[in-house]
């Protein structure tokens, strides 16, 4: 399982930690390249009643295209937030993954994590972005794997619960730039569930102890960017269709409609004859 790099000051993101220091409290000093992993936790802070992630914030490095020394920086933050702090509606598909939205809201409330989510926010300077790749974000639960003892994480392409990446221009109170800000967000109970289907131990969504660990990676090469790159199987044709289109049994059934015949009746369309070749 691939590890991120801690940046430290000699790392050739330190431009990248000092102008995106500002904008979180105490600073930031992880560094994962785009196509890398970032871990974080989800576990539950007995002393303040509620769920919590960590690591916050994490400095996102993207290659520049040819330039393959050079990066542009991105800041990456994790919170923990109340469904009426989401500025987009909760129950439309779209940058919300809630398979519960389908649920009454008398049933909702009744679920522990129901209207917690976890938001991921991606911000990155305006005139950069055009240098980014595209999104293909994939994320997973890291458990250990019983055969080899190393730790693994289970792969998910979030294009399923994710259709579309909430994406606002805004302006960076500290330095006056413009900023993009893309955001998506992930229901607890969504978590549960995908830790439920593959086996994994969520109690420290609910309890104190050790946090659940995940994984995520916001530029993943094996995900398609979008539905053009998916292979695309041609279409089963069964024999009696290629029959009708050879011998033009469609168009005969559009002339028998038209005239009020049965199809044995329709006049019968002949392929133009060639002309005959002249013997020497």
């Amino acid at each position: 399982m691939a590890t991120s790099r801690a940046a430290g000051p000699s790392t050739p993101f330190s431009d990248a930690l000092d102008a995106w220091s500002d904008h979180v409290e105490g600073g930031v000093n992880y560094v994962a390249k785009a196509t890398g992993f970032v871990h974080f936790t989800v576990g539950f802070d007995g002393g303040r009643g509620s769920r919590v992630v960590a690591p916050q914030h994490c400095i996102i490095a993207f290659p520049i295209r040819g330039q393959k020394s050079k990066h542009h920086s991105a800041l990456f933050t994790l919170r923990v937030v109340r469904e009426e702090d989401i500025p987009r509606d909760p129950n439309v598909q779209g940058p919300v993954a809630n398979h519960l939205r389908y649920k009454p809201p008398v049933d909702r409330r009744a679920i522990p994590g129901a209207d917690e989510y976890v938001e991921f926010e991606l911000l990155s300077r305006a005139h950069e972005k055009p240098s980014q790749q595209p999104l293909r974000i994939a994320m997973g639960a890291a458990r250990a794997n019983d055969d080899s003892g190393h730790k693994e994480f289970v792969r998910i392409d979030l294009g399923q619960c994710i259709t579309f990446i909430a994406t606002d221009i805004i302006d960076d109170p500290i330095t006056g730039q413009r900023l993009v800000q893309n955001r998506w967000w992930m229901c607890i109970e969504t978590l549960r569930l995908l830790c439920t289907v593959n086996r994994i131990d969520c109690t420290a969504l609910d309890k104190p102890g050790t946090p659940l660990e995940w994984v995520i990676c916001l530029v993943d090469m094996r995900a398609p960017v979008n539905k053009k790159e998916q292979p695309q199987e041609p279409p089963e044709k069964n024999i009696n269709e290629l029959m009708e289109f050879i011998d033009g049994r469609d168009q005969r059934k559009a002339i028998a409609k038209e005239n009020g015949h049965r199809i044995s009746d329709a006049p019968q369309l002949r392929q133009p004859r060639g002309r005959k070749k002249k013997e020497l």
